[in-house]
């Protein structure tokens, strides 16, 4: 987080935590959604026979 608040000229980490940690935090849960979906739907096609990869 360093680097980014440096490189985005901020006077320090709590400068950009400020901006950015909404964000962070609505990604996170929009990304847990998703990955748990996945899972779940590999698991459905693992258990019916269908092709995992796909």
């Amino acid at each position: 987080m360093e680097v980014v608040s440096r490189r985005l000229g901020h006077a320090n980490v709590s400068v950009t935590l400020n901006i950015y940690a909404h964000f962070t935090d609505a990604d996170d849960e929009a990304t847990a959604d998703r990955v748990a979906t996945r899972i779940l739907e590999g698991n459905k096609r693992v258990a019916t026979g269908a092709d995992p990869t796909l």
